[in-house]
């Protein structure tokens, strides 16, 4: 097992949900073989305490390649035996998923986050955003999903222009008189 640290390309902040995301997340890389020497390797979000003990096993009872894993105790290692499983074939894991060519992917940025109400004590607005967009655009984005409102856990519903709660409903003028300038 490794650590790769992932780094975005600036600190991302909080969003609806969670506080700042920061600097980028720390993943495990698991590293698995074979008794014949063959190695594959990839990505688990399993602690190492949980991952199951996967020695003897053969690799045709942990994945089948033209399903996936086929075995829960080896969800756990998922990347890494379908990895394993295109050495053993000597075949590219997009190939072996039925993939004849590589794929290109068309993709946006997630990472404009609530960074115009950051930092609480002087928040820096709308420019805070437009920067956000300008560098992942220099970085090749050329698509943006952004936050529109904002999470009840971070502002009352009036600091974020949201209406109250339904507990508390407001009143709207009938469109008549808000068409007419009474």
């Amino acid at each position: 097992t490794r650590t790769l640290q992932s780094r975005y390309p600036r600190t991302v902040g909080k969003n609806a949900r969670l506080g700042s995301h920061g600097d980028g997340p720390a993943v495990q890389v698991r590293e698995i073989a074979t008794d014949q020497d063959a190695v594959g390797w990839g990505i688990s979000w399993v602690k190492p305490e949980e991952l199951p003990d996967l020695v003897g096993r053969s690799v045709a009872e942990l994945i089948d390649p033209a399903v996936g894993v086929v075995a829960p105790e080896g969800m756990a290692l998922d990347f890494p035996l379908h990895d394993l499983a295109g050495v053993i074939l000597g075949q590219p894991v997009h190939v072996m998923i039925g993939g004849s060519r590589p794929t290109e992917l068309l993709c946006y940025d997630g990472a404009i986050y609530m960074d115009d109400v950051d930092p609480e004590s002087a928040p820096r607005g709308l420019a805070a955003v437009m920067a956000n967009c300008a560098q992942d655009y220099e970085l090749g984005y050329r698509a943006f999903k952004l936050k529109i409102g904002r999470g009840n856990r971070w502002m009352e519903p009036e600091a974020a222009g949201r209406w109250a709660p339904a507990s508390q409903p407001r009143r709207r003028a009938p469109r008549a008189a808000q068409n007419s300038g009474s």
